[in-house]
Formats: C-alpha cells, structure tokens, sequence
C-alpha cells in the first residue's frame, strides 16, 4: 500500500493504473528508512509503510526501483474523499539452467 497517500497534493491526477519508482529517503526526520514513492514524472505520492520497508531493502536490488502504481478514488460513509493506493515491485529471478 502506499501511506500518506491522502496527505499529498493532486493525487487525483494519478488515479488508475500508471508506473512510477521508488528510493530510500535516509534525511526524512521521521523516518531514516523511509521509501517514498513516485510518480514516473517525479510526483511524489507517498511512502512504502513503514512496516515494509525492511522487506524491500532485504531485496537488495538498486535503487531507484521501477513499480506499479495503482491509485483509487474511494469514498466514506458520510461521502468524504480519499485515495487509496497500492505498489507493485516486479522481480525478475534467474532461472537455474536445466540440467
């Protein structure tokens, strides 16, 4: 999922299906292992919850890292919007060759 996604602006720009990058942000004050996601023209969208961080790190693969981003315009009981977002990393393993 993407977090903090309702806290940035022109999200609704992005809704849909669309590609985008992820990379560490190791100055954010709050977090020094935070991933912030982005939009392929660089919008920044959110962040990797914290709780995943680890496990995307544990991929050891190169940052920027390509993604899915999957974005939904989505509505409450009392009709107030929010947006909710999903990232999707796609990795690519090497198959052992048949013997």
């Amino acid at each position: 999922s993407i977090a903090g996604i309702n806290y940035r602006k022109g999200i609704a720009a992005y809704l849909g299906r669309s590609t985008g990058y992820i990379k560490p942000e190791p100055s954010n004050r709050h977090d020094p292992n935070a991933i912030a996601v982005y939009a392929e023209d660089g919008h920044h969208l959110g962040y990797i919850p914290a709780t995943d961080t680890y496990e995307v790190h544990s991929l050891r693969l190169k940052f920027p890292i390509p993604v899915s981003v999957d974005i939904e315009e989505c509505y409450d009981a009392d009709d107030h919007r929010f947006y909710v977002g999903e990232v999707t990393i796609q990795v690519q393993t090497k198959k052992k060759p048949a013997k």
